[in-house]
Parts: C-alpha cells; sequence; structure tokens
C-alpha cells in the first residue's frame, strides 16, 4: 500500500513537472503557475493519508 501511493505521489509529480517543461509557452508559465506547481508537488509530499485519498479520488472523478 506504502508503495502504491508512492508511486500515485511520483506520477503526479512527473505530470506536472512534464506540463511545465514542455509547455510551449514556458516562459510565462515560469513566473505564474512554476510556484503553483511546486505548491502542488509539497502538498502531495506532505499530505497524509486521508489528504491523499481524498486528493486520489478527486482526481480521478
Amino acid at each position: 500500500m506504502e508503495k502504491s501511493i508512492l508511486d500515485h505521489e511520483f506520477s503526479v509529480f512527473f505530470f506536472f513537472f512534464f506540463f511545465f517543461f514542455f509547455s510551449p509557452s514556458w516562459k510565462s508559465i515560469y513566473s505564474t503557475r512554476f510556484i503553483s506547481i511546486i505548491h502542488v508537488a509539497n502538498f502531495i509530499f506532505s499530505s497524509n493519508k486521508m489528504i491523499e485519498g481524498d486528493m486520489l479520488h478527486m482526481i480521478t472523478q
């Protein structure tokens, strides 16, 4: 169970990373959306299991 949660965290993190990295308008995103991506990644990695379950349910809806 722990490994599957960790894999989900990394998959979400890399999704945001590649979305930022391969975006054509990366210069505007760098100043606007990159900070929010960091906050999302920090929230995912620091959240407890209950919040992770809620986020997983929210993402898969």
